[in-house]
């Protein structure tokens, strides 16, 4: 249906007599349809990267938000838990650490030649 009307402004849709809710519904299903497959997968590894996060957040044993001097333990903590260092760089800003922290845990990344 969005195919035969193309570039026709909806207001002359509805003006011929289709309802513009019609055509709003279709063009959401339209746009479900064609939405990339992989959406879902890519959060599903977001979350499960976040989950390891945490869990290395945890498992430094300080308390939080975690302070720059547990940027080294944070680190080592990280890598530990099966996150590679692009990951890490992008789960800092989810993670219960101070912005000194983050700063520091990705000099350390970039010092060591890993991020």
């Amino acid at each position: 249906m969005l195919a035969a009307l193309r570039d026709v402004p909806l207001i002359e849709v509805e003006a011929e007599g289709l309802p513009l809710s019609l055509v709003r519904a279709a063009e959401a299903v339209t746009r479900a349809a064609t939405a990339p497959a992989d959406q879902g997968s890519a959060d599903d590894d977001l979350a499960g990267s976040l989950f390891l996060a945490e869990a290395a957040v945890t498992a430094t044993g300080a308390p939080l938000p975690l302070a720059p001097e547990t940027a080294e333990r944070l680190a080592a903590e990280l890598l530990a838990h099966g996150l590679e260092p692009e990951e890490v760089v992008g789960l800092l800003p989810h993670l219960p650490v101070q912005p000194a922290t983050a700063d520091e845990v990705v000099a350390i990344l970039r010092a060591t030649g890993i991020g």
